[in-house]
C-alpha cells in the first residue's frame, strides 16, 4: 500500500479530475469507495455480484459481503416484534441477532411490498446496515432500558486513524464487531483505549433493513 501522505495526494487528484476522466479503482477500503466512486462493481469468487450507483448500493446492499465492502456495518438478524408505535410516535420494528438486538424505524425497511406490514412478520430474516459515521460513542453507561433506545456497552478492539480527520473505532458487542467513525479530536476527548469498555448507539432512523440474501442465511445466530 501507499504511504498515507502519498495516498492522500492521489485521492485529492482523483477528486479534482473526476469530471475529466474515468478511473478504475480497485480497493477494499470503504472510505475510499464512498468518497471517490460514483459507481461500484462488486466481485465475489470471480463473479460480478452487484453493479450500480454507489448511493444506491449503500442504501440497500444485497449481501453482507457487499455491505462490508462498502464500509457499512452489517448484521444478519430476524424480526422479533413490531411495528408498534412508541412514545415518540414512530412505529419501530425490533430485530435480533443472538443477544444483540436493534430497534429500526419502518421508514428504513426495504423488504419488498408494503415494508411496514407484509415484510415485518415475526421471524423474517433481514440484513440491517448503517454507516459507521451515523453511530455515536460515550463514556456514560446506557440507561436501564439498554437496547430499548439502541445503546449498548461494548469493548474496544481496534482504533485507527486512516486520515487526519477520521478515527475508526471497532467495538465488540455480544460478538458483533461494530465500526464507528468519529473525529480524532472526539477520540482524544473521550480518552479511548484498547480493551476498555465504551457505550455506543445508533438512531433507529439511521438503520436500513433489506431482505437477507440466501448466501447470508447461515450467519444468523439463534
Amino acid at each position: 500500500g501507499l504511504d498515507s501522505s502519498i495516498a492522500a495526494q492521489w485521492k485529492a487528484y482523483f477528486r479534482t479530475t473526476s469530471q475529466q476522466r474515468t478511473t478504475l479503482l480497485v480497493t477494499h477500503n470503504g472510505h475510499d469507495i464512498s468518497s471517490l466512486s460514483d459507481y461500484v462493481m462488486s466481485i465475489a469468487s470471480g463473479q460480478i455480484v452487484a453493479y450500480d450507483k454507489t448511493s444506491e448500493l449503500t442504501a440497500a446492499p444485497s449481501t453482507k459481503f457487499l455491505a462490508t465492502t462498502l464500509g457499512l456495518n452489517a448484521v444478519a438478524a430476524r424480526i422479533t416484534s413490531g411495528p408498534d408505535t412508541d412514545d415518540s410516535g414512530r412505529t419501530p420494528v425490533r430485530i435480533n441477532c443472538g443477544e444483540f438486538s436493534l430497534k429500526v424505524a419502518t421508514e428504513g425497511l426495504a423488504l419488498g411490498g408494503d415494508g411496514a406490514s407484509a415484510g415485518t412478520a415475526h421471524g423474517t430474516e433481514v440484513l440491517a446496515t448503517w454507516l459507521p459515521s451515523n453511530a455515536w460513542l460515550s463514556q456514560h453507561e446506557p440507561d436501564a432500558a439498554g437496547s430499548q433506545d439502541n445503546s449498548w456497552t461494548g469493548r474496544i478492539t481496534d482504533i485507527s486513524v486512516p486520515h487526519p480527520t477520521v478515527c475508526d473505532v471497532t467495538v465488540d458487542t455480544h460478538g458483533e464487531q461494530v465500526d464507528i467513525t468519529i473525529s480524532p479530536q472526539d477520540a482524544h476527548e473521550l480518552g479511548l483505549e484498547l480493551d476498555e469498555k465504551i457505550t455506543w448507539g445508533i438512531d433507529p432512523a439511521k438503520i436500513s433493513v433489506t431482505a437477507l440474501a440466501a448466501e447470508d442465511k447461515t450467519v444468523i445466530q439463534n
